[in-house]
């Protein structure tokens, strides 16, 4: 598989779905030796992933911008089931709870509460 380039330029603020959904996508790509780079990471994005402790997702960040395709479309239709949108947010925020007792304690009644909602 070739290089995958996130480009962050247009983004200002990420939610935490997205920051774990990233820290994942690195997991992903060091374990099979992908190469993984993050351009255009706004300096508010870049405070963010250091306030959460994402260092492994930092040392992607590439300062060359690489030229966007010319022809994009979403992964994703819109008609993406509820349950699959929920185990993503939950898998997103169980990463970001791993990197750190801080995030642990703060995303754990979040965690339950979508635990929750997919058992029942």
């Amino acid at each position: 598989m070739g290089a995958v380039t996130l480009d962050l330029t247009l983004c200002e603020h990420l939610d935490s779905t997205f920051l774990g959904t990233i820290h994942e996508l690195v997991e992903h790509a060091d374990r099979r030796d992908i190469e993984l780079r993050l351009q255009g990471v706004m300096p508010p994005v870049e405070e963010l992933f250091r306030e959460v402790g994402m260092k492994r997702v930092m040392e992607h960040m590439v300062p060359a911008m690489l030229p966007l395709p010319s022809q994009m479309s979403p992964l994703l239709g819109e008609d993406q089931e509820l349950r699959s949108q929920t185990l993503r947010i939950l898998k997103a925020h169980e990463g970001l709870a791993a990197l750190s007792e801080n995030n642990r304690r703060e995303f754990d009644p979040l965690l339950q509460a979508l635990r929750k909602e997919l058992a029942g």
